[in-house]
């Protein structure tokens, strides 16, 4: 499991520290909808950020593991923290793995980063670019499945 995923940041300065001085401009906005991993978040961007990001939609995805085990309310399936560590991980390693195809036919990702909240508890929080409304899979015909 990767600890932390350094993100590229758009014109965030020449410093060695950029990458890290960029996320301040960052700041939840409105919740957006959640799944059995992650809860989501518009972003705002201060009117301080870069001009390369201003222009992109962004949504902050965050799962705490160590606050599982817990049972789907849709499927009954039961998510332990394992299979929730597994879950981040494999998203972030598809975000990687096609990185070729970021903005051109999935969203793209700025990076994760794992931390520790109030409580002492694992955090997760992706960064990713917002493409649109949330799906239901239920409501797809079945031509798109």
């Amino acid at each position: 499991m990767p600890e932390i995923v350094r993100p590229e940041v758009p014109d965030a300065g020449t410093s060695e520290q950029g990458c890290e001085d960029a996320w301040p401009w960052l700041h939840l906005e409105s919740y957006l909808a959640h799944g059995a991993v992650w809860t989501v978040f518009t972003v705002a961007l201060n009117p301080s950020a870069p001009d390369a990001l201003k222009p992109i939609p962004l949504v902050a995805k965050f799962s705490s593991p160590k606050r599982f085990p817990m049972v789907s309310t849709e499927t009954g399936e039961e998510w332990d923290r394992a299979s929730i560590s597994g879950a981040i991980y494999s998203e972030v390693l598809a975000y990687d793995l096609l990185s070729a195809f970021q903005g051109l036919i999935i969203p793209r990702s700025f990076g994760a980063w794992a931390g520790v909240d109030g409580d002492g508890k694992e955090v997760w929080v992706m960064l990713v670019e917002r493409v649109g409304d949330e799906v239901e899979v239920k409501d797809l015909v079945r031509s798109q499945t």
